[in-house]
């Protein structure tokens, strides 16, 4: 027969495991208590005004930065709200039916489309294009890549002529449309996408005006 262990007894090689166990949790726990230990004589060697002065210092250099990065998008926003009051705003202005001109078999009209710059600085390299239709303009807009060194300055206008329908003979409405690309004199390219008409109304007066899209950026 074998001889049996008796419950609860260890083996040599247990026994050295489990002191090892023991020996590794305290050399753990001793880590902690010592760099706990180390921060608290830490505190006590610096004093209690050395602490409030470290936490102070801590306190001033987050509240700057917190400034610093409060004052930098007050900047940003200054500056745009300064180049949106200073820039060049060349906008739709009308159809002038005055000088347009409809072609001697009656079937195409020239019209004569004016734009304003309404803001306070000069519009550069100015370029339009445009198109002139009988029915609703569809939503895409124009990439106009013409470069001229037309200046549109503040409070000037500057036009285009643009081919369509014959108004009133061939259509009751016509709608032109396209877009206005300059640069400002902060030197940012500009845009303008533009819609006007011109219809006939009941009474058989003209009439011109904006539709359905109109927007500077």
């Amino acid at each position: 027969m074998q001889d049996a262990t008796p419950v609860g007894q260890l083996g040599d090689s247990e026994l050295e495991t489990s002191q090892t166990d023991k020996q590794q949790n305290k050399r753990g726990k001793q880590k902690v208590i010592s760099h706990w230990s180390r921060f608290t004589q830490w505190i006590l060697q610096i004093g209690a005004s050395n602490a409030l002065m470290v936490i102070f210092t801590g306190v001033i250099a987050t509240a700057t930065v917190i400034y610093t990065i409060y004052a930098q998008n007050q900047w940003r926003i200054a500056s745009d709200a300064l180049i949106a009051a200073e820039r060049a705003w060349v906008l739709y202005d009308s159809i002038d039916l005055k000088r347009s001109v409809i072609t001697p078999d009656l079937k195409v009209g020239i019209y004569q489309v004016v734009f304003r710059n309404v803001g306070r600085g000069p519009a550069n390299e100015v370029s339009i294009c445009a198109d002139a239709a009988s029915a609703i303009p569809p939503s895409q807009s124009f990439d106009c890549m013409i470069h001229t060194d037309i200046v549109a300055a503040p409070g000037g206008d500057v036009g285009i002529t643009v081919p369509g329908p014959a108004f009133p003979d061939v259509a009751k409405q016509i709608f032109i449309w396209g877009r206005v690309k300059y640069r400002d004199q902060f030197q940012i390219m500009r845009y303008t996408d533009f819609c006007g008409t011109v219809l006939l109304k009941p009474s058989g007066q003209v009439a011109s005006g904006h539709c359905h899209y109109n927007k500077a950026y």
